[in-house]
């Protein structure tokens, strides 16, 4: 036999081969069909859960008054009357019959879900509210706080003094938290009253802002 009849013969083989092998993977995956699926084959699937929180931004006033309650003067010089403090504390040693006994003060809490800066401003000045002619007397406030931890920034806890009207702001504190049981400030007030005060009704209304820290 020569040469290329060897070769045609090996290619014949060759293609009865592929053919024999053909059929027999036609065979074995029709017989698995029979039985079913393939043992030990894993399957998986993925799904999605999520969900999304609102940012908060909100203040509010459990305690929105302070009331000094009814003065006559009866000495002259400066009366000093601090709200937090029982029967005022005067500073100056003169004494003004008729105000509260104390201590008493606002209450401000961050009922939002962030952390805020809070600002204070007054309708009207120190010297506009205390009403005397010669433009002495203050106003002023002071923070501390409610509950322990709830202004981790800078806290306004010395006496300042509201010398100017809105739109003027002044810092009460630069991050209340709004962590529960951590939240809420107590804003107290304080008076110089001189000899010369008016006689009158006189009240200030005093508005706090927040923004997120």
């Amino acid at each position: 036999m020569d040469e290329e009849s060897l070769n045609r013969s090996f290619v014949v083989l060759l293609i009865a081969a592929i053919v024999v092998s053909i059929g027999s993977t036609v065979i074995n995956l029709s017989s698995l069909q029979r039985i079913g699926s393939i043992s030990g084959f894993a399957l998986s699937a993925q799904g999605t859960v999520s969900f999304s929180v609102n940012e908060s931004v909100s203040i509010s006033l459990t305690d929105n008054t302070v009331n000094f309650g009814e003065c006559v003067l009866n000495n002259s010089g400066l009366i000093t009357y601090m709200s937090n403090e029982t029967n005022g504390t005067t500073i100056s040693g003169f004494y003004c019959d008729g105000l509260s006994s104390g201590p008493d003060y606002m209450v401000l809490e961050n009922d939002g879900n962030v952390n805020v800066l809070v600002n204070l401003s007054s309708n009207v000045s120190g010297v506009n509210f205390i009403g005397s002619p010669t433009n002495r007397g203050a106003f002023w406030f002071m923070a501390t706080e409610n509950e322990t931890g709830s202004c981790t920034g800078t806290l306004a806890n010395t006496w300042t003094n509201i010398t100017a009207a809105d739109p003027t702001t002044y810092s009460v504190c630069t991050n209340l938290t709004n962590i529960d049981n951590a939240d809420s400030l107590n804003i107290s007030f304080r008076l110089d009253l001189p000899d010369d005060t008016t006689v009158g009704t006189k009240s200030a209304q005093i508005t706090f802002s927040a923004v997120k820290a």
